[in-house]
């Protein structure tokens, strides 16, 4: 059974994929786990925290739905883009 079920369990794993790949920094496969972790982590965040608060702010900004979260979050965090 699938293990991972809320935001915090998912970014969990997401520090672990970080962990493995600064063991072997050369591992490609470690590297795309790692990305693939991280940048799938705002979902978790969006459905199992935000998205029953909405609408809320985030800064000054107003966040009502996932699109919105996701304009906040290529301003906040410039690597971040969709």
């Amino acid at each position: 059974m699938f293990a991972i079920t809320d935001a915090k369990e998912f970014f969990a794993k997401v520090k672990d994929d970080l962990a493995a790949l600064e063991e072997k920094i050369d591992d490609s496969g470690r590297a795309m786990n790692c990305i693939l972790s991280a940048y799938h982590l705002h979902e978790w965040v969006w459905a199992h925290l935000l998205k029953a608060k909405a609408p809320r702010t985030l800064g000054s900004v107003m966040i009502n739905d996932k699109s919105s979260f996701v304009a906040w979050l290529e301003t906040a965090c410039p690597h971040f883009l969709v």
